[in-house]
């Protein structure tokens, strides 16, 4: 029996891990080795093109990489020869080629645990101060069981299965989102938690019906014939997106649409801008209201003390200032009606009325207590925020919300809300 050459994995890339380990690096820990023996091409049957990396994945784990369909059984050693032909002799070399390569991979992947991991986690498993005997994904189980809590792993698949609804965003290629999907498929599977491609399928149509450009594409989704599959509807759509991208009418709309934003957000801009400005005013108002406030309070105490009403040093309660509240508020709308004069009517909108323009048909008005609406204003979308509650835009959520407040969480979702405000919350399921 030839022995292969022996190899060494370049260990550089995966992360050092003291102390006991936390869900999200033992994951971190699987998916650099995976990646690191993907890098190896390996002769076994339903291999595919993920390497030895099936070393490090239970069946579930491992049926849900693309393209893979059925498990890698695990290699025998195919014992001493007992053929008669060259044909045989040939297919008993390669046999035991093969066989010591996964021999090489099993060292490497134990001294990637030992070399990446807190000595003592093993302790159980050691015979002479050795591991012998367990595979690397016996390993692997083995630090999942006896050190990560049950409630974390929940946690984590909890917030694996939020990231399943991640919002597409029509300024990334398409492929970027369907990557996002895949992690978080791989991670399911790794968490024990397996998501099936039905509840993928049903996640992204979620998020695609929700694009303007894509409602015609969903409808084609609707009438195709042939059974739905996850693969085939990444085809479908991103055929879809390619042309919509490329389509001058689209293109059209989009550059008219972008142009109307953009006057939005400096309407919006300038309101603000006017908004800070009120507020400094009023504050330089009360301050002078105070200070009118004293100085009026010692002319009367000037007043009461003195046997001519003036005393040396003193305001004389006879000289007035000339300034009350009455004409420093006559001052003040004289003033602001002036800086309005000049500016669009657009500038001097109500409240209400600034809402109407910003939300169009979506506008509902939070006609209940706690800044919360009897009626949805986005009755299809199921985000969520942890500064501002339920019935939001689809295209806002934890994760990229841009107004936060103090005990934001981006992690937090409708049915995981981790601390998070529960503003039209009541919506949910109702």
């Amino acid at each position: 029996m030839t022995s292969a050459s022996k190899f060494d994995y370049d260990l550089s890339g995966i992360d050092r891990i003291d102390g006991i380990p936390t869900v999200g690096q033992t994951l971190t820990f699987q998916r650099q080795l995976a990646t690191i023996q993907t890098s190896y091409t390996c002769k076994y049957e339903h291999a595919g093109a993920h390497g030895w990396s099936w070393i490090m994945c239970d069946d579930a784990h491992w049926l849900a990489k693309r393209g893979i369909t059925n498990v890698v059984a695990t290699p025998t050693e195919p014992g001493p020869y007992t053929g008669s032909t060259h044909t045989h002799k040939f297919k008993y070399q390669l046999d035991v080629k093969n066989y010591d390569e996964y021999k090489e991979h099993l060292r490497n992947s134990l001294k990637a645990f030992a070399t990446c991991f807190t000595e003592g986690l093993f302790i159980d498993l050691e015979t002479d101060g050795q591991i012998i005997g367990y595979s690397p994904m016996q390993i692997y189980t083995h630090i999942k069981t006896n050190f990560l809590l049950p409630r974390d792993i929940s946690r984590e698949i909890t917030k694996t299965r939020s990231d399943l609804k991640v919002a597409y965003n029509p300024d990334d290629i398409v492929q970027i989102y369907y990557k996002s999907i895949q992690t978080s498929k791989l991670t399911l599977a790794a968490l024990g938690d397996p998501v099936t491609d039905v509840e993928i399928m049903r996640c992204a149509f979620e998020t695609f019906e929700v694009q303007s450009d894509l409602k015609e594409a969903c409808r084609e989704w609707d009438r195709q014939a042939a059974p739905p599959t996850w693969a085939r509807m990444m085809v479908h759509f991103s055929i879809e997106i390619q042309r919509n991208r490329t389509d001058p009418s689209k293109l059209k709309l989009q550059g008219e649409a972008n142009a109307v934003l953009k006057q939005v957000e400096q309407q919006e801009e300038k309101q603000r801008l006017q908004s800070e400005c009120m507020v400094a005013q009023t504050d330089t108002i009360n301050r002078l209201q105070e200070q009118l406030t004293a100085v009026q309070y010692e002319q009367q105490a000037n007043g009461a003390a003195s046997v001519n009403g003036s005393l040396p040093g003193r305001i004389p309660a006879l000289i007035s200032t000339g300034l009350t509240q009455e004409s420093m508020e006559a001052m003040f709308k004289k003033w602001t009606a002036t800086q309005a004069a000049g500016a669009p009517a657009t500038d001097r909108m109500t409240g209400k009325e600034r809402k109407k323009k910003k939300f169009g048909v979506n506008f509902i008005e939070n006609d209940l207590p706690n800044a919360e609406r009897s009626k949805r204003r986005y009755p299809n979308s199921t985000n969520y925020c942890s500064s501002h509650g339920y019935d939001i835009s689809p295209d806002h959520d934890s994760s990229n919300c841009k107004k936060r407040n103090a005990n934001h969480n981006e992690a937090a979702t409708i049915t995981n809300m981790l601390g998070g405000v529960t503003t039209n919350c009541f919506h949910h399921n109702a």
